[in-house]
């Protein structure tokens, strides 16, 4: 049997499948895979952008548009940019999430943290000692982090020299906080870049620790509404929203597990809607 030969042709269509109709069902899946601090970030995002904008109509068709992917994203986002709230429209339907999208569903560990440690002339080198032996023991890197980079002396003649100063390190670049006890606690609470590096870690939701003396830096500080309830002699470790405190202790072991152990956490996003609750702390 042999096929009769023949000229075949195609038809030129122009189409496209149903699926390119679909703008919406991917964007609401990642919007509910999402955690809560990630949606907070996201509308947080929309806000800023998005109120930059000068026509109020492009305004209202960004948060009409975005009410398609989730009715509560568009609702949210209209109240952040002061335009109407999003028509009534059919949602995407999707119900579905993915914990590989959101960033919250990641290994917890300390390994690779960067902590700053504060210092100054006075400071307490038996603590420093401690937390920087136990930071490197769990993969974590400290940093001493003085006023200036000239070299201090601590209790008992202790030397050191900072590795940076205020002027040349920014908490931003820092995981978590620590200060250790120690009579430098004075100087930096009169420094008012000491504050803001404590302020900008807090406020960043990272993790801060203090012993003895440097409880008396974060009470000068935006956390002195947090550590309110710290009692004037916790031997063990008092831990509230990310922040450590011990107050007496004979030796930081305990201490410093429980900071390595909040550091794996890497944020601590549920203390800012205390902290939004608060006047900023305006102690000198």
């Amino acid at each position: 049997f042999v096929h009769y030969t023949q000229k075949v042709d195609g038809h030129k269509v122009r189409s496209r499948s149903q699926s390119f109709q679909d703008h919406f069902s991917q964007a609401t899946l990642f919007w509910n895979s999402m955690s809560p601090a990630e949606k907070e970030h996201i509308i947080d995002a929309f806000h800023f952008e998005v109120g930059s904008v000068k026509d109020k109509k492009i305004k209202q068709a960004v948060a009409d548009m975005f009410a398609q992917v989730a009715p509560e994203l568009g609702m949210q986002i209209a109240a952040g940019i002061g335009v109407n709230p999003p028509p009534q429209t059919a949602p995407s339907g999707v119900t579905a999430s993915s914990p590989a999208l959101s960033q919250e569903n990641t290994i917890k560990t300390a390994k690779t943290r960067k902590v700053a440690i504060l210092v100054d002339n006075g400071y307490c080198p038996i603590a420093v000692q401690a937390m920087t032996d136990a930071l490197k023991g769990a993969g974590a890197v400290p940093e001493t982090v003085g006023i200036s980079l000239a070299p201090i002396t601590g209790r008992n003649s202790a030397k050191l020299a900072p590795d940076k100063s205020l002027t040349t390190a920014g908490a931003l670049v820092y995981d978590a906080v620590f200060i250790p006890a120690g009579d430098h606690i004075n100087a930096l609470k009169q420094n008012a870049d000491a504050r803001a590096f404590i302020n900008e870690a807090l406020h960043h939701a990272k993790t801060i620790g203090a012993t003895n003396e440097g409880i008396d830096l974060l009470k000068a500080t935006d956390a002195a509404s947090l550590i309110s309830g710290l009692p004037g002699n916790a031997a063990t470790p008092w831990v509230f929203q990310g922040i450590i405190a011990v107050n007496g202790a004979s030796d930081l072991k305990s201490f410093g597990t429980e900071f390595i152990n909040q550091l794996s956490q890497h944020r601590h996003w549920a203390r800012h809607a205390l902290l939004i609750n608060d006047l900023p702390n305006t102690a000198q």
